[in-house]
């Protein structure tokens, strides 16, 4: 599985993830519970939401990750965002992972978008 690193010295890719963080925390504000795993498609400049909901969170996740791989042409970058916690000394801790990257990295290699608390 290739690690996926938000690259900084792409601020269209920065803006991205920190869309996918904003629209993230709004949702946890909003819903008061688990958020739904959800990708942001960009085409230029705009972005497309979609969802993944699901029985678990680790399907959801899959699903989104499945879904970057076939993502069409158009779309040049994607973020992909998720409900998850650390642990840092014994202590869990909620966290959004959320990671952004370039879409043909993952359309043509099929490898999957992972993001890390």
């Amino acid at each position: 599985m290739t690690a996926m690193t938000t690259s900084t010295d792409r601020p269209e890719l920065m803006d991205l993830m920190f869309a996918a963080l904003d629209h993230a925390a709004g949702s946890i504000a909003q819903a008061g519970g688990p958020m739904t795993p959800f990708v942001l498609c960009a085409e230029g400049d705009k972005a497309e939401l979609h969802r993944f909901v699901a029985v678990t969170l680790e399907e959801g996740v899959q699903r989104a990750r499945e879904f970057i791989k076939h993502v069409g042409p158009e779309v040049t970058q994607v973020a992909l965002a998720y409900d998850g916690y650390v642990t840092v000394d014994d202590v869990r801790t909620d966290a959004r992972p959320a990671a952004a990257d370039e879409a043909q990295r993952h359309r043509a290699a099929a490898r999957p978008l992972t993001a890390h608390p």
